[in-house]
C-alpha cells in the first residue's frame, strides 16, 4: 500500500511550529521571504505606476497612440475619425487632431530672437479637454477655452525666464513656406501657462489653436491625430491595428516617439526586476539550507518509513511539499501586504515628491498580472531550491541508520 506524500507532508508540517531551534529559523526563513516578496510586488507597484505617470505627461505632447501625415500633407480629421469609431467601437475614447511647428518669438520692434526657437504645438481646444494630462498641466484651468480669441499657453519656464505674465502679448513668427525670406508675425494675449514636467519642453512649448495656427503659417492642419485609447494596457495592439486600418499612413506609440526615455523607463524596471529577484532568490537560499538541516534531522523517521516499504520518491515528495509550501504561504502573505502598502501609498497620497518630478507624490499601481508575477517568481524559486536539499533522502540507508539509532 503507497503512503500519501500529501498525508506524510501534512503531519510532517504540523509537528513543524514543535520543532524547538529548527522552527524558530524556518519561522524566521519564512519572514524573510514574506519581506522579499513583499518588496518585490511594491517596487513592481511603484515602478508601475511611473511607467504610467510618464505616460499620463506626455499626453500633453504626444498621445500614447499617433497617427502622423506624410510631410507637406494633412489628415481627413472627421473621415478618420469615423473609420475608427466604425472599425473599432469603444476602444478609443479621444481623438486629438494636432501638429507641431517651431516658430521664432519676436519682439515689438520686429527682431527675431533666432537662437532658441519655441515649439508650437497646434491643438484643437475643444478635444483636448480629454486629454486629462495637459489640462491638469495648464493654469488658470479655463485658459484651453481661449484658444479660439487670438491666444496662446506658453511654456511656465520659458514665461519666468523671459518676465511674462497672464494677460501679457507674445509675438510669433512664422516664414511661408514659399517665400522663406518673408516672416509672417502675429501678436497673441497670453491666456495662461502650461507646465508638462519635462523642464526642455517647458522652456520651448507655446499652444496655439489650429484657426491661429492656420493664419500665422497658411498651413492647414491637422497634421497628426492622436488617440487615447479607452483601456491603457491596449496602447501596443491599438497602435498594430490602426498601422493596418490606415495604410500607408504612420502610426507610432508614445515608445516610438520618445525612444530614449522609453529605453530608460524599461532599463530601470528591468534593473530593478532583476535586483529584486536576487533577493527572493537569498531568501529561498535560506530556506533551502533549513531543508537541508531539516531532511538529516529526520533520516530517523525516513528509515523507518523506508523500512516499511514506503518509496523513496513518496518521501522526497512529502518534504518538498512542506518546504514548497512554507514558501508558497510566506509569499503569497508578503505579495498581499506588498499589494495593501502600495495601494495605501497611492490613495492616500503618502509621501511626497519634491518639485524636480513631473508628479506630486509617489505612485503605486497593482495589477492582477504583477501580482501573479510575483507569487510565480517566488514559487518557481522556492520549489528548486527546496527540491535540490531534500533530494539527499534518496541517499539515506535505512539499515545504517537504524542500526545508528537504535
Amino acid at each position: 500500500m503507497q503512503y500519501p506524500a500529501l498525508f506524510l507532508a501534512q503531519r510532517l508540517i504540523r509537528h513543524l511550529p514543535a520543532r524547538g531551534t529548527l522552527g524558530v529559523l524556518l519561522r524566521l526563513a519564512a519572514v524573510s521571504i514574506m519581506i522579499a516578496s513583499g518588496a518585490f510586488l511594491l517596487v513592481g507597484a511603484i515602478m508601475q505606476g511611473f511607467h504610467e505617470a510618464t505616460i499620463r505627461a506626455l499626453q500633453g505632447i504626444r498621445a500614447p497612440c499617433t497617427l502622423i501625415a506624410p510631410k507637406g500633407r494633412m489628415l481627413d480629421y472627421d473621415a478618420i475619425r469615423t473609420l475608427v469609431e466604425q472599425r473599432y467601437p469603444g476602444r478609443v475614447r479621444a481623438f486629438l487632431p494636432r501638429g507641431e511647428v517651431p516658430v521664432l518669438m519676436s519682439d515689438e520692434q520686429g527682431v527675431l530672437d533666432i537662437t532658441e526657437p519655441l515649439l508650437c504645438i497646434v491643438v484643437d481646444p475643444h478635444a483636448e479637454r480629454n486629454a486629462q494630462a495637459i489640462v491638469r498641466g495648464i493654469a488658470p484651468a479655463h485658459a484651453l477655452d481661449s484658444l479660439d480669441d487670438d491666444a496662446v499657453i506658453i511654456g511656465a519656464e520659458r514665461a519666468l525666464r523671459e518676465g511674462f505674465l497672464v494677460g501679457d502679448t507674445l509675438i510669433l513668427a512664422y516664414p511661408r513656406e514659399r517665400d522663406s525670406a518673408r516672416m509672417e508675425s502675429h501678436a497673441y494675449r497670453i491666456a495662461g501657462l502650461v507646465t508638462t514636467g519635462v523642464h526642455e519642453l517647458d522652456e520651448r512649448i507655446v499652444i496655439l489653436g489650429y484657426q491661429n495656427a492656420i493664419e500665422l503659417t497658411g498651413i492647414e492642419w491637422p497634421r497628426e491625430i492622436g488617440f487615447l485609447p479607452t483601456e491603457g494596457h491596449d496602447t501596443q495592439s491599438l497602435c498594430a491595428d490602426l498601422a493596418q486600418l490606415c495604410v500607408p499612413l504612420r502610426v507610432a506609440s508614445w515608445e516610438t516617439l520618445n525612444p530614449t526615455l522609453a529605453s530608460a523607463l524599461a532599463l530601470e524596471y528591468a534593473a530593478m526586476g532583476a535586483i529584486l529577484i536576487l533577493i527572493c532568490i537569498l531568501a529561498a537560499l535560506s530556506i533551502s539550507a533549513l531543508m537541508l538541516v531539516f531532511v538529516r534531522e529526520q533520516r530517523p523517521m525516513i528509515a523507518v518509513l523506508r523500512s516499511y516499504g514506503i518509496p523513496s520518491i513518496t518521501i522526497v515528495r512529502a518534504l518538498t511539499g512542506v518546504g514548497f509550501l512554507l514558501v508558497f504561504l510566506s509569499g503569497l502573505v508578503g505579495t498581499l501586504i506588498g499589494a495593501f502598502i502600495a495601494y495605501c501609498i497611492d490613495r492616500y497620497e503618502l509621501i511626497s515628491l519634491p518639485d524636480v518630478y513631473y508628479i506630486s507624490h509617489l505612485p503605486a499601481h497593482v495589477t492582477l498580472y504583477l501580482v501573479i508575477g510575483v507569487v510565480g517568481v517566488v514559487c518557481f524559486v522556492g520549489l528548486f531550491a527546496t527540491y535540490i536539499p531534500v533530494r539527499r533522502a534518496y541517499l539515506i540507508q535505512p539499515a545504517a541508520i537504524l542500526r545508528e539509532e537504535f
